[in-house]
């Protein structure tokens, strides 16, 4: 699994809880990486409609969901995440696809798992006893 998932979490649930547009440049910053690793991520979160865009200088980002509709399977689908893989070697041998199919079924159980859970709830558990308006994620 690369950092790409914990991004594009991190930043529905800003963008969920965070009414209105926002640029690339404050989603980095919130979320603690470059505006150019936001900017991809986002693209990916735009193609299966989970975030929208407007364009211009006052542009930037949209949530554009119910939170509580999303859950983190569709931002992991949306950005071709995998969680569990095994290299494949040279060797076409017994062990090494018993191996492929333990990791295949772990994989499958981690978006079963994360099907369950919502940007909304995670947006909970994050800001949790704290102001909507004055949370940071």
């Amino acid at each position: 699994m690369t950092g790409e998932f914990a991004v594009g979490v991190h930043a529905a649930v800003f963008l969920s809880r965070k009414k209105g547009v926002h640029s690339s440049e404050e989603i980095a910053e919130r979320v603690g990486t470059n505006p150019a690793r936001v900017r991809k991520i986002l693209a990916g979160l735009k193609r299966a409609g989970l975030v929208e865009t407007k364009e211009g200088s006052d542009g930037g980002y949209m949530f554009c969901l119910d939170a509580e509709a999303v859950d983190l399977k569709m931002v992991a689908d949306a950005l071709g995440v995998t969680f569990v893989s095994v290299t494949r070697r040279k060797e076409n041998s017994r062990m090494a696809g018993v191996m492929e199919e333990l990791c295949c079924s772990m994989d499958q159980r981690c978006r079963e798992y994360l099907e369950g859970v919502t940007i909304a709830q995670v947006g909970n558990l994050v800001c949790s006893g704290e102001e909507a308006d004055s949370c940071r994620h």
